[in-house]
């Protein structure tokens, strides 16, 4: 009975609670071009997809703005701040 009660509970609190996540994968023009460029392997155009589409929820969220400051943890060469300084707002 507790594992139902606790699954039920669970199941509650994150139907009223937790909002949906949005799973859109999306793109930015700051990164077509490179996206595209047959320079690229499958690792690295992967790696670029993935930037792109988080650019792509910065823009959507309107947080490009004068005055911003992005810090990055574990961004490994922090080329995602590049592309970040390439948008303009």
């Amino acid at each position: 009975m507790h594992d139902f009660l606790k699954g039920f509970t669970e199941s509650f609190v994150y139907s009223v609670y937790v909002p949906e996540i949005d799973s859109e994968i999306g793109s930015s023009k700051v990164l077509e071009e490179e996206i595209e460029s047959p320079m690229n392997g499958n690792e690295a155009r992967r790696h670029l997809k993935q930037t792109s589409s988080i650019l792509h929820m910065l823009e959507k969220g309107n947080l490009f703005k004068p005055q911003t400051c992005f810090i990055e943890f574990g961004s490994g060469k922090g080329k995602r701040y590049v592309k970040c300084s390439c948008i303009n707002v």
